[in-house]
């Protein structure tokens, strides 16, 4: 069930951050905050990982696609915007992992 919610923060933050007027690096906040509630939510370690990496993923490619207002076509940029949503993901992979050891952690001492 979280994979669905993780595909449609994804998605929905990626877009949404795209057509912002501005965008600082607090952008980055609401980001960060969504990995590591995904981390939160997710049942174990693995479930943390693999639900950090498909948000991260599908985060930076939504957004890059979105913020692409270059000549080419964008067909021809998929694969670098692939490569930036791997990064991505490493990152949301780590902040959801943290999430998940927040819980751990939590659920340790009560």
């Amino acid at each position: 069930m979280i994979s669905i919610v993780a595909v449609f923060l994804g998605i929905s933050l990626g877009f949404l951050s795209s057509k912002m007027l501005f965008l600082q690096w607090f952008t980055l906040i609401p980001w960060c905050i969504a990995a590591v509630i995904i981390g939160y939510f997710s049942k174990n370690k693995k479930a943390s990982l693999i639900n950090g990496a498909i948000y991260g993923f599908l985060l930076g490619f939504i957004f890059m696609m979105g913020q692409y207002t270059g000549s080419d076509p964008l067909t021809t940029k998929l694969f670098p915007f692939a490569v930036l949503g791997l990064v991505s993901a490493i990152f949301a992979m780590l902040l959801s992992f943290v999430g998940y050891l927040v819980k751990v952690k939590i659920k340790k001492n009560s």
